[in-house]
């Protein structure tokens, strides 16, 4: 499956896109891409970026722009043209994520990406739009998925996109993983999960976002979903629940947001030992043995984890 990911508009002319509380469409629907097309490439799928650099210019105006794109996208052969996009409105309050669909084929992919984008982000589903003569899909066959990740004029949905990307793409690639690994989308969304907490830190300036990876220690290395994951911190005896959730159906958690050293107040460091704050990661689930990996995070930005289950003698 080939996923053409569009980062939607240039970094100049009339294509820059729009602009909010001091943010850029530009900026965010090419790293939020950079974040998809890892994702994505991890789990089987070939992906192709419009934006292989935050610099590069696409044609030079609207039109043009998008038809450098579709033929790139042609060419290529995509199965899929995702394209990223932030919504603007006159109206401040106005908020939430939706996708502009070019057939109704496309509607049912569009509909996973914006369920599992609410269960990464909160915000609101405004829903999918069927739009045949949109311009991105002009002279082009291939299915369009345009997502207005939030609205870049709304304060709280564009300090979350510009803070925490790792959710927006989580989401959006969720959706795609989901809607093409499982036999049906009641399969891939399940509308009760587990209960959620996430003690975020005070200065996100200053996290660590880690990614947790759940599979079988075994030949196949399947995803377990629906693992019990609680991370937490430690130091001179004591435990501080960072994050407790569940694996969704491809093996993952949400980002987790850790402190980083430099961040974290001198009272918790174990002065004695000079030692950094180490962090637990702990997996249950009936079907597996239990595992126990800590990690230190030092001053990385961001970390992935990959935890396998060894499956119980039945």
């Amino acid at each position: 499956m080939k996923i053409y990911i569009d980062q939607g508009h240039n970094p100049n002319n009339t294509d820059a896109g729009a602009e909010g509380h001091g943010y850029r469409e530009h900026e965010l629907t090419y790293e939020i891409g950079l974040l998809i097309a890892a994702i994505l490439n991890d789990n089987g799928f070939e992906t192709r970026l419009s934006r292989n650099s935050p610099d590069i210019q696409l044609g030079y105006s609207r039109s043009s722009s998008s038809s450098v794109r579709i033929d790139d996208a042609r060419r290529w052969g995509a199965d899929y043209i995702i394209s990223l996009h932030t919504n603007a409105s006159t109206d401040p309050y106005a908020t939430g994520s939706d996708c502009i669909v070019s057939s109704p084929d496309a509607k049912p992919l569009a509909e996973t990406i914006l369920e599992q984008l609410y269960i990464t982000t909160k915000l609101q589903n405004r829903g999918v739009y069927i739009n045949p003569g949109f311009h991105s899909s002009v002279r082009n066959a291939i299915p369009v998925i345009l997502i207005e990740m939030g609205f870049i004029t709304n304060k709280g949905d564009a300090d979350l996109m510009f803070d925490h990307p790792d959710q927006f793409a989580f989401g959006i690639s969720n959706g795609i993983i989901f809607y093409f690994h499982l036999a049906t989308m009641s399969e891939a969304y399940d509308p009760a999960p587990t209960p959620f907490y996430q003690l975020y830190p005070d200065n996100n300036k200053g996290v660590c976002r880690l990614f947790i990876e759940v599979y079988s220690q075994d030949k196949r290395h399947n995803p377990v979903s629906k693992a019990d994951v609680i991370v937490y911190r430690g130091m001179c005896g004591n435990h501080i629940v960072i994050y407790h959730g569940q694996t969704d159906l491809s093996g993952r958690t949400i980002p987790v947001e850790l402190p980083l050293y430099d961040a974290i107040d001198s009272d918790t460091v174990d002065k004695s030992s000079g030692n950094r704050i180490m962090y637990c990661i702990c997996v249950r689930h009936p079907e597996y043995l239990p595992n126990n990996h800590w990690i230190n995070i030092d001053s990385r930005k961001i970390m992935y984890e990959t935890i396998e289950l060894v499956e119980r003698h039945k």
